[in-house]
């Protein structure tokens, strides 16, 4: 088995492993062009050699598993992508490709290396641990059909809309980059470190942000602010289909229960969407589940962020 830089030559092979995942539903597809070419990302394959399964799809040497090294600056890389073949997994291929990553990006001089994975997601979760990281942030994630949701979020006696600097509430103008990343600064304590950007995150850090976070809708409101991801087709992460958008959603109560009543029904008012995938805090969930918001599986999951010090 040998690891290699991936390349646009193998994409038939990186489709036919990422059919079997999420069950058909695997993003990896919409993104490995943007991935393969990408200067700052590293896309590497493990093959083999001898194509020992005698598949007849593809002559070359088999590709058994892949994964991504992106470089967010000279000091943070980020993992991400990382998937193994149906007839090789759970034969300890996944830690392989964990550990190449993890060289990869300490070869290259990263003094931090990140993850995010689904909380149903032991085999990854397992890996983290096993390779030294810390979990360092969860997020719940919930699943609302705007149909179904209640207005019971909104409270309509807002005495302060218009007396805050960061907007008027009713408005739901969204802040500029920058307007934004100095809220988050000026408005949480203790401080946040990172930010969701639903099934990845970015630290807070001035051009790290600007870079991750621009392409997003960004609202504010006292001590609470709304991300908000539309589909544009341009993400190099999974991102909302057509009738989607994905929401992040951090602060305390009221004012983030306000925002996002605000925003729900705005996109009743406008029509175009028709379910909203939710990111945020533990504390914030109990009045969106009572809203009409509801657990993707029978049970709570969510996201979890790994980091580890190199």
């Amino acid at each position: 088995m040998e690891f290699r830089k991936l390349s646009h030559h193998d994409i038939p092979q990186i489709q036919e492993i990422s059919k079997d995942i999420w069950e058909g539903d695997d993003y990896i597809p919409d993104v490995i062009d943007i991935w393969l070419n990408d200067s700052d990302g590293y896309a590497f394959g493990l093959f083999h050699e001898s194509n020992p399964n005698g598949n007849q799809k593809f002559s070359e040497p088999e590709l058994i598993a892949f994964g991504r090294v992106k470089f967010l600056n000279l000091q943070r890389a980020w993992l991400e992508g990382g998937r193994v073949k149906a007839s090789y997994q759970k034969q300890g291929l996944g830690t392989k490709l964990t550990e190449y990553a993890i060289n990869y990006a300490i070869q290259k001089g990263v003094d931090w290396i990140q993850y995010s994975t689904y909380s149903e997601n032991v085999g990854s979760i397992s890996l983290a641990y096993q390779f030294g990281f810390l979990q360092k942030e969860y997020l719940v994630y919930l699943v609302g059909e705007i149909s179904t949701i209640s207005d019971s979020l909104v409270i309509s006696d807002i005495q302060d809309a218009h007396e805050t600097p960061e907007q008027d509430l009713d408005s739901l103008i969204p802040l500029s980059i920058m307007d934004i990343f100095a809220f988050i600064q000026n408005n949480f304590s203790p401080p946040l470190s990172d930010v969701n950007l639903g099934w990845t995150f970015v630290p807070i850090e001035n051009d790290l942000f600007r870079e991750n976070a621009g392409d997003f809708d960004w609202y504010a409101f006292k001590h609470a602010f709304l991300r908000v991801e539309t589909p544009n087709g341009a993400s190099a992460h999974e991102s909302p289909k057509n009738d989607e958008v994905f929401c992040t959603l951090y602060g305390s109560n009221p004012d983030a229960h306000q925002l996002l009543g605000k925003f729900l029904l705005k996109c009743k008012r406008e029509g175009k969407i028709q379910k909203i995938i939710m990111f945020l805090q533990k504390d914030l969930v109990p009045a969106l589940l009572e809203s009409g918001f509801h657990f993707e599986a029978a049970h709570e999951t969510g996201i979890l962020l790994f980091e580890k010090k190199v």
